[in-house]
């Protein structure tokens, strides 16, 4: 924050830019952005509350995971673009022309430079990558449980035997995509297709189909308030939904639109064939294929709480 041009880079960060509210791409990356943070629509969400007590709080965690996710990430933005302004002031070019804004450059070029001019930069750098080190392995230990959970519930197997049907493959398919071919700008491709369109598809299909279609909005919001802190109703029901879904699907039809019309990146056409649509399509056939296979045990041998009738709970 005290080093030359911070201010600059904290003045790119705070000051409005109205006129790209009106860009889908903004709206997009900012969902893809918050979906990924939170792991909504990933069933990661799903898989650990489904670990909780049968009668938890729910409406509160929720907001106290919401909340300190963005607070956390403003901070986050505070460094970044301290960093920036920085880096720019250094170099004598405008922010928006210094490369390394974004993911794997953010992490392995931005930061280590910032942490190298400052004192003790060796001993805060290992903390930075080790701090780096242990997020991403947390990420992959929840991305991974829920591949896990599923498969634990459907061929009713212990966590030991489950963890190798997965662990192994998965490593393997992993170090042949990124050992074989280029590594991160498969990565970069994945993980476009991955996030804004694979999972904006699934969090639009999981609403249409719990509230449009079984219409459970208001079990839902019963269950949410039933011995929640916070409680939630008609205006809850409105946003998740009719705005979120319809919102949701305007983003989806809008990234579908312009990776078909523009690509992405620059990339040949044949690779994002490839790593793209043709890894988003295996998911999807995968997920299908998964869905179809028989249960080995009865997935609904357990004990609803609270139980729902209509109008109310009892």
């Amino acid at each position: 924050l005290f080093l030359p041009g911070a201010v600059d880079g904290l003045n790119q960060l705070f000051t409005p830019q109205f006129d790209a509210l009106l860009d889908p791409s903004v709206w997009i990356a900012a969902y893809a952005q918050i979906f990924f943070s939170l792991s909504i629509a990933f069933g990661i969400m799903l898989t650990y509350s489904s670990y909780r007590r049968r009668k938890a709080n729910l409406t509160a965690p929720g907001l106290v995971v919401g909340f300190a996710n963005s607070s956390f990430e403003l901070l986050a933005g505070l460094g970044v673009f301290s960093a920036l302004g920085f880096m720019a002031a250094q170099q004598g070019v405008p922010i928006d022309e210094l490369g390394g804004l974004t993911g794997v450059g953010l992490s392995f070029i931005t930061f280590p430079t910032i942490i190298a001019a400052m004192p003790g930069g060796q001993f805060f750098g290992a903390l930075f990558f080790g701090s780096l080190l242990m997020a991403g392995f947390t990420s992959l230990v929840s991305i991974f449980e829920v591949v896990l959970a599923g498969i634990m519930d459907k061929f009713n197997v212990n966590r030991v035997k489950g963890t190798i049907c997965i662990g192994i493959p998965t490593a393997l398919i992993s170090m042949f995509c990124f050992g074989v071919t280029s590594g991160l700008t498969t990565l970069d491709i994945v993980d476009k297709w991955t996030n804004e369109v694979g999972i904006v598809l699934s969090a639009v299909l999981m609403i249409v189909g719990v509230i449009w279609i079984l219409r459970r909005d208001e079990e839902l919001a019963l269950h949410l308030s039933a011995i929640s802190t916070f409680k939630v109703g008609t205006i809850w029901r409105i946003l998740v939904g009719n705005i979120s879904p319809l919102i949701l699907l305007f983003i989806f039809i809008q990234t579908v639109l312009s990776l078909l019309q523009e690509g992405y990146g620059g990339y040949p056409q044949e690779y994002l064939n490839t790593a793209g649509w043709g890894v988003f399509a295996i998911m999807v056939i995968g997920s299908v294929i998964f869905s179809v296979i028989p249960w080995r045990r009865n997935p609904d041998d357990f004990v609803v709480w609270p139980t729902y009738v209509k109008g109310g709970l009892k």
